[in-house]
């Protein structure tokens, strides 16, 4: 009962974050409805050519690309937010978190890989594994 409530709990914060990130579009993709391009992500062929079409080849600094209708900046691709919320499903050892949600896809995602750069993408990262594509968002004024 316990993984079936937390479950329920991430898929609730699942649905407002992609509503927010979406701002309303008709499209999984946070930027304009532009699906060719929606973020810093990888273009061309993954692993072996990225075209770098939207000029980065890997992390693009903030504000790049347009906002959405709500005004928030990328929110898919560049980098996979890292959120506090436990993954659900993750085996844990004891009081220990070994999982927590990473979501939005990142530079290093690519329409023949994963199609993870959009606001709904969700998936577990062990906290204890580092990498240069996982980010956290901040929000001021």
């Amino acid at each position: 009962l316990e993984r079936a409530e937390a479950a329920a709990a991430a898929a609730k914060e699942a649905a407002a974050a992609s509503l927010a990130a979406t701002a309303h579009l008709n499209t999984s993709h946070s930027f304009n409805g532009d699906v060719a391009t929606p973020s810093n992500s990888w273009q061309g062929s993954f692993p072996i050519n990225n075209s770098v079409k939207d000029g980065f080849a890997l992390r693009a600094p903030v504000g790049c690309f347009p906002p959405n209708d709500f005004g928030l900046y990328d929110m898919a691709g560049n980098v996979w937010e890292w959120t506090e919320t436990v993954w659900p499903f993750a085996a844990s050892t004891g009081d220990k978190v070994t999982n927590h949600v990473i979501k939005g896809g990142s530079f290093l995602c690519a329409p023949n890989f994963c199609q993870r750069y959009r606001p709904a993408a969700r998936q577990a990262h062990d906290v204890t594994f580092t990498t240069n594509h996982i980010g956290f968002r901040t929000i001021g004024d």
